[in-house]
């Protein structure tokens, strides 16, 4: 049986930079992977506006994620710069839920212990996935899933993605999907 894989990232071009290689060698092993993007993009530009660059990026994304092999590519919508105006509570439980419905084998964020990190979205994504995968098990967070039918759910494998090499304790060597992980971040 395949594995699944859920990798949640701050942006649309995330997971392809920091995790590409993998995220397509794991593909091409039969693997399932699922993509969740956590906000919208819309503040990379200086020429377009919001509106078309949030279309432009999440059509980007999902070329990005069929390059890589991905089964599904997700969006939450939440916008750029903006995530540390949101109640940590609504974002945890969002990927709680995630991590509840799709029962990842392995689940992949960077790495909250990255204290270098300077964006706002990748620390607060960082740190609130952490949390959701560590407590997605317990029965009393969020019961109201339990009663929608998504059941605690314990992972496995975590891989927190760094820009740290010192911090690094597991290397996967991307040499066979080294040109998918280009091919995707192409599409951006």
């Amino acid at each position: 049986m395949a594995k699944t894989i859920l990798v949640i990232v701050p942006h649309p071009d995330d997971a392809e930079f920091y995790a590409g290689g993998t995220l397509a060698k794991f593909a091409k092993a039969g693997e399932r992977v699922i993509i969740v993007t956590t906000t919208n993009g819309a503040k990379g530009s200086f020429e377009l506006s919001a509106p078309q660059l949030i279309e432009i990026r999440r059509n980007e994304a999902l070329t990005a994620g069929k390059r890589l092999g991905a089964e599904r590519v997700l969006f939450l919508g939440y916008t750029d710069l903006e995530l540390d105006r949101i109640e940590p509570c609504e974002l945890r439980e969002r990927y709680v839920r995630l991590i509840r419905e799709y029962k990842p084998d392995l689940l992949m964020t960077e790495d909250y212990l990255y204290t270098a990190e300077t964006h706002p979205d990748h620390r607060i994504v960082a740190r609130l996935v952490s949390e959701a995968v560590t407590f997605a098990n317990l029965p009393l967070l969020y019961p109201e899933h339990i009663k929608e039918g998504l059941e605690p759910h314990f992972t496995p494998e975590k891989y927190y993605y760094t820009e740290d090499l010192d911090a690094a304790n597991h290397i996967v060597d991307i040499t066979d999907t080294f040109d998918d992980k280009m091919a995707a971040l192409c599409a951006h």
